[in-house]
């Protein structure tokens, strides 16, 4: 019988989504394969990750980097488990007590949920404000690499729909804005240009940005295309695509992911509906706010930002359409201009974006 077991690696070199492997101890050691490649992994790090701690992680660092092994159904965990060596059989046996205590704690959350809908209708209410705590705290179990893995999905939706550049002078330009802003990341960005002549940009989770075509046409410099990328990055770094995301699901499924775990199949289902979502107005502001403290320390002029989002709430009023997505979200759009307004005079002296920017308009001529 095989003692070999599969799981997904990611790793330098390899795709956000990881690659999938097949495993197998030899020894101490674990030997990891896939395609014609073979990594021979020693001083391992072992622990439970995932929702419900229903995934196992194996470490380890090489040459090229740092690279995780995951192993994520019941059949591929028992295969690891019973064919771990001794230095790992007491990590191991730790991660079966955790998946326990978790377990019992959410049979537990499964009744105190049921007691409160059993209420009736009058707390309806409650059982909504119960979207926005539950979604933040499954957000802290959803690991880096399970939202590259949906920023992947929502990446290959946004593909099938719009052609999307990934190189040339409007791509190099967004980049290297973007990357100004984002000193110190928490993923490794990726930066496209939409042919799309909508005024419009989003940030899907895992560091994917996306700004469409007319969005760069529209914008008069590079200062007010960089207040857009700045209040996306925001969202990104906040990770609030993945609470959206989680939020969008529903209590029940909610309720249901933080008890049995496995969010992939709630979220590979809604990943196309993710350039719809709207965030709520805490988090709009709380982007709002990051904006102008990433502006501030690239030392880049707020004020077109100001103008660019006034400029595009009056188109779109002008021709009877929606605004963008980022500022669609709410009524008291006045009142978030009002409040940057307020908040930009207190910045620094700024440094100008050394852009040539009508050759980059120029580069994504219809």
């Amino acid at each position: 019988m095989s003692r070999a077991f599969e799981g997904r690696l990611f790793g330098p070199g390899l795709p956000g989504p990881g690659q999938p492997s097949t495993a197998e101890w030899s020894g101490t050691a674990l030997r990891v394969r896939h395609a014609d490649t073979e990594h021979v992994a020693e001083r391992l790090e072992v622990g439970a990750r995932g929702l419900d701690a229903d995934q196992i992680q194996v470490s380890w660092k090489a040459a090229e980097g740092a690279f995780t092994f995951w192993v994520q159904t019941p059949a591929q965990i028992e295969r690891l488990l019973e064919s771990a060596p001794d230095p790992y059989r007491a990590p191991l046996a730790e991660v079966r007590r955790e998946r326990e205590r978790l377990a019992r704690r959410f049979r537990w959350a499964w009744l105190g949920l049921g007691l409160v809908l059993g209420l009736g209708l009058g707390l309806v209410a409650l059982a909504l404000a119960l979207l926005e705590p539950l979604s933040a705290r499954l957000a802290e179990r959803v690991s880096r690499e399970q939202e590259a893995q949906l920023g992947e999905l929502v990446l290959a939706e946004t593909r099938a729909t719009t052609p999307l550049l990934d190189r040339g002078p409007a791509v190099q330009a967004v980049r290297s804005i973007g990357e100004r802003l984002v000193p110190a990341p928490s993923y490794q960005y990726r930066w496209y240009v939409a042919e799309s002549p909508e005024l419009n940009a989003f940030a899907a989770p895992g560091g994917i940005v996306v700004v469409h075509a007319g969005l760069i046409r529209a914008a008069d410099s590079p200062e007010e295309l960089a207040g857009v990328l700045a209040h996306e990055v925001a969202h990104s770094e906040l990770r609030h695509g993945l609470r959206a995301l989680l939020k969008s699901m529903g209590l029940r499924a909610l309720v249901s992911a933080l008890v049995k775990g496995g969010t992939e199949q709630y979220l590979g289902s809604i990943a196309a509906q993710y350039t719809e979502l709207q965030f709520s107005r805490d988090a709009e502001r709380e982007a709002d706010r990051q904006a102008l403290e990433r502006l501030a320390a690239a030392r880049i002029d707020a004020r077109p930002m100001l103008s660019m989002f006034e400029k595009l709430a009056a188109e779109a009023a002008r021709q009877g359409a929606e605004p963008p997505e980022f500022l669609s979200t709410h009524p008291d759009l006045a009142e978030r201009i009002a409040s940057l307004q307020a908040a930009s005079g207190e910045q620094p002296r700024p440094m100008a974006i050394a852009v040539d920017w009508k050759a980059v308009q120029r580069s994504l001529a219809p």
